[in-house]
């Protein structure tokens, strides 16, 4: 795999755990449940639930299945090609582009930029509006 197509993937799946985690936090949070609560369900200490939310760990794929049956969560987990997950990535970017009238605003700006630049050139085979959507969300991080 290309180092920089490997670089961006570490990131997203990066991202994807930290996004976990918060998510399963605000499940903690809307059931009423306290870090001595879920401390107790999980028989652990109350440091090693704070340092979980924080994100200060590296749980194991078993520590977030506890801590999921701790605050009543369920974990929707899947995994899927690189080149698939790019195409999903793409194509949320569009959504939120199209959405939002100030992202819309900074994307017309972009794209007239974007004329000057020869690296952005559509290639054989390549979809330009997939390509400027991807070159647009990594310098934005929509």
């Amino acid at each position: 795999m290309d180092p920089q197509k490997r670089e961006r993937l570490g990131v997203d799946l990066a991202r994807q755990q930290t996004r976990l985690v918060r998510e399963l936090k605000a499940v903690r949070v809307a059931s009423g449940l306290t870090v001595a609560d879920v401390a107790e369900s999980m028989e652990v200490d109350e440091a090693m639930v704070y340092r979980f939310e924080k994100g200060s760990t590296n749980p194991t794929l078993a520590t977030i299945r506890r801590y999921a049956l701790a605050v009543g969560a369920m974990l929707d987990l899947s995994a899927k090609s690189l080149s698939d997950h790019t195409k999903t990535v793409v194509h949320e970017a569009a959504n939120v582009i199209e959405r939002d009238p100030a992202k819309q605003a900074a994307f017309t700006q972009f794209h007239a930029v974007e004329t000057t630049a020869p690296w952005l050139r559509s290639g054989p085979g390549q979809d330009r509006e997939k390509q400027l959507v991807s070159a647009w969300t990594v310098g934005h991080r929509v």
